[in-house]
């Protein structure tokens, strides 16, 4: 498979250590992240034409739906979406705030910025 093709090829090098015991990235682990990041942002730039163009074309064509055995597409038209303005709401109404917020855990994460 080509997508398997793609991973071995990306992953070539994480066997190596990423960083040094003193902390400091590696040349090999600075060139693996850098690499990964910036395929992945050329892959959602390509998702975000090619989603576009799918959803002009069917939008054009009155096209509603696509499926097959390994795909599905559905056109959604656009709506309004009722939110709760929580800035606002805990600037006025901080009591009303507290009594309805919710607190969820969210697990450790790394943020990864490449390029400017």
């Amino acid at each position: 498979m080509a997508e398997l093709a793609i991973k071995n090829e990306l992953l070539k090098g994480v066997s190596t250590d990423l960083f040094t015991e003193e902390g400091i990235m590696t040349a090999q682990g600075r060139n693996l992240i850098e690499r990964v990041e910036l395929t992945l942002a050329a892959v959602k730039d390509a998702e975000k034409e090619i989603r576009n163009k799918c959803l002009t074309e069917m939008k054009a064509k009155g096209i509603l739906k696509v499926k097959d055995e390994t795909l599905s597409i559905t056109f959604k038209d656009a709506y309004d979406k009722e939110t709760v303005d929580t800035k606002r709401l805990k600037e006025e109404q901080p009591d009303i705030y507290d009594e309805y917020c919710k607190v969820s855990p969210v697990k450790e994460s790394l943020l990864i910025k490449v390029g400017k």
